[in-house]
């Protein structure tokens, strides 16, 4: 059979022109005997080759509609398959979306996928995970004391993960290039069983007096005590050098305990990060919001967390720290996405070395003099504050300790928090 011949055409040829006989035939194109006879019976009754049978309704893609779902795609790899039909209705063409993504999966050979995201851990973090992990276990520290809480950011801009891609493809547009700072907003609340904290919007840039307004101004504290308390609680954050501060300490210290050795690059280990990847994911269906309804849409999405979701969320702390150890201290985000299920109790080696309870928290002290942080946070720096400050930089240079003498009231790091925003 040539290359350019239907089987109807080619038995045809066989029998009318070559003289094959039916058996001959069936063996020569590997034919079935009733489609040969079928085919020659037509023949001898039509003088014409049967036309190929049609097999359900005729496909509606052309070269021309193939063309434009290609280009639509490559120029943007997010586009949806509602605009792209939009864009057919136009012309007067009638293609629903799920055509579109057959002919884009099946013809044009695009897959719609997200790359994993796993946090890069050192030898040392991995280590410490485990170490903190185990000791948390052992140690009499009530879990369900802990108050979560920790900062997100929110693009105001696609995210860009999800991308159509053809194998091999390699042009610009199929990565997202990320810059450090990218037009958004940076939010900040707290969870615990019973609790969930007002959600405090975050402008400037983050550092102790800044940190501090935002706990002040979510009323957290204040309304965590009538749950739990007086200061009945454990305050968790990560190790940012805004949490860490010594300001930060004496606040939180005359006020409540807190975890003061929390594992760094470890987001898979608190639990709140669940709901900043739930707003995410449900922020990427909006679009044309300004940036008052951006604030306004994640303040909505917060708001519908039910308090037993988040009871359950801050439960799957102590299943969290066991996957950390039966994972040797490295990432749990793949065992977090199939969903955390009942583990069983994890034996500790006798050879493990654990860190005492006192290494962990930090026991409330409410008689723990505090002025000092009053004095930072009502003081912002005045322009004559500003001016002798970059005197003393162009003189000293980067010894804050000997330029803080010239300050009153005004730590070194404190000076040297102003000196690199004053750069900017």
């Amino acid at each position: 059979m040539h290359s350019t011949e239907t089987p109807e055409q080619a038995i045809v040829r066989l029998y009318d022109i070559e003289g094959y006989s039916p058996w001959a035939i069936r063996q020569a194109i590997k034919c079935g005997d009733k489609r040969v006879n079928y085919v020659i019976v037509y023949f001898e009754k039509n003088h014409q080759v049967l036309p190929p049978k049609k097999r359900g309704r005729p496909p509606k893609y052309t070269v021309e509609v193939l063309t434009d779902i290609t280009s639509m795609t490559l120029q943007n790899r997010i586009v949806s398959a509602n605009d792209i039909s939009l864009h057919f209705e136009k012309k007067n063409i009638s293609l629903s979306a799920t055509s579109i993504n057959r002919y884009r999966n099946d013809l044009l050979h695009f897959d719609f996928r997200a790359p994993k995201v796993k946090q890069f851990l050192s030898q040392e973090q991995i280590d410490f995970r485990k170490t903190f992990s185990y000791s948390m276990l052992a140690s009499n520290i009530d879990r369900a004391l802990i108050i979560f809480s920790d900062e997100s950011r929110f693009c105001f801009c696609n995210d860009g993960y999800w991308r159509w891609i053809r194998k091999n493809d390699r042009t610009d547009n199929v990565y997202d290039y990320k810059h450090k700072y990218t037009d958004g907003i940076m939010v900040y609340g707290a969870i615990g069983i019973g609790y969930k904290s007002k959600l405090v919007i975050c402008d400037r840039s983050e550092n102790s007096v800044e940190y501090l307004r935002l706990i002040k101004e979510s009323k957290m504290l204040e309304d965590l005590n009538p749950v739990y308390g007086e200061g009945n609680f454990i305050f968790m954050q990560d190790g940012a050098p805004a949490h860490k501060s010594h300001l930060t300490t004496l606040f939180l210290k005359k006020r409540c305990s807190f975890i003061k050795c929390w594992p760094p690059d470890s987001p898979d280990m608190n639990p709140i990060e669940h709901l900043w990847g739930a707003i995410k994911r449900i922020l990427k269906k909006e679009r044309n919001l300004d940036k008052n309804g951006f604030i306004q849409k994640v303040q909505e999405i917060w708001n519908t967390f039910s308090q037993e979701s988040i009871d359950d969320l801050v439960r799957s702390f102590t299943n969290r720290l066991k996957l950390v150890i039966i994972n040797d201290g490295k990432s749990i985000s793949d065992e977090l996405r199939r969903g955390i299920k009942t583990i069983p109790d994890i034996q500790i080696p006798s050879d493990i070395k654990l860190l005492q309870e006192d290494q962990i928290i930090e026991k409330c002290d409410p008689d723990v003099d505090d002025l000092t942080i009053e004095l930072k946070t009502k003081n912002p720096f005045t322009p004559q504050e500003d001016m002798l400050l970059t005197s003393l930089v162009l003189n000293f240079g980067n010894k804050w300790t000997k330029i803080s003498k010239h300050f009153p009231n005004r730590t070194p790091v404190t000076l040297r928090n102003r000196w690199q925003l004053l750069r900017k």
